[in-house]
């Protein structure tokens, strides 16, 4: 079986891109976890607004977590050590949420 050259140039794109899909994952995750921790201070001084607003950020990080867990498990076969702590932090907001909850 002979196997195909693949173009420098084609492999460095790959790089790029895969490097700056990771940049803008870590963006919107940075952004998401200051909006919870703005909201979170917003509702503690009575915003009773911003709580829907917490609850969907959370819920939605939440759904983003499993999404990148099932990644690493099922697809790229690894485990990155700050995802994971990543997703124990959601996973304690989204269960901090829950507990919560007024009746």
């Amino acid at each position: 079986m002979k196997l195909s050259a693949v173009p420098l140039n084609h492999v460095v794109r790959s790089v790029e891109i895969a490097f700056g899909l990771l940049a803008a994952l870590a963006l919107v995750g940075a952004v998401a976890y200051f909006s919870v921790f703005s909201f979170a201070i917003l509702a503690a001084f009575g915003y009773a607004r911003v709580r829907l607003f917490l609850l969907f950020t959370v819920w939605s990080m939440f759904a983003v977590t499993l999404w990148l867990l099932y990644a690493q498990a099922f697809i790229l076969h690894a485990f990155c050590r700050y995802c994971l702590f990543s997703a124990a932090m959601v996973f304690l907001l989204a269960g901090l949420i829950v507990a919560s909850r007024s009746p």
